[in-house]
């Protein structure tokens, strides 16, 4: 995915993440409205969480992202720890290992703690 680091005329600076809008545009997301929309689907649910056990964030300035999943209640975020640019070929590489360790049998607590 993408993030991004939107300022305002004022100097207020929002983290987003983008998404697809359903028409193949883009629809940035600030990550305070992102911690409210997963948190809302936790509402009448037994557990109390989101229905979302798991959520991988990998983007730029995407560490406000990855704690905005875990703010909703999401139990297991994997996420880029950087409120930078990332470089596209870096985050491939990482997902790519990262997904290919769990298919072979790893658990994401194995994965994190490397």
């Amino acid at each position: 995915g993408h993030g991004t680091s939107l300022v305002e005329p004022g100097g207020a600076r929002h983290e987003c993440l983008a998404f697809e809008n359903g028409e193949g545009g883009t629809h940035a997301v600030r990550v305070e409205r992102l911690t409210a929309l997963v948190g809302a689907g936790a509402e009448g649910r037994k557990t109390g969480r989101p229905p979302l056990d798991f959520a991988f964030v990998s983007a730029c300035h995407s560490a406000a992202g990855g704690e905005a999943f875990v703010a909703a209640g999401v139990p297991h975020v994997v996420a880029v720890k950087r409120d930078a640019a990332l470089q596209d070929r870096a985050a491939c590489i990482f997902a790519e290992a990262f997904y290919h360790a769990l298919a072979v049998g790893r658990t994401v607590r194995q994965e994190s703690a490397e």
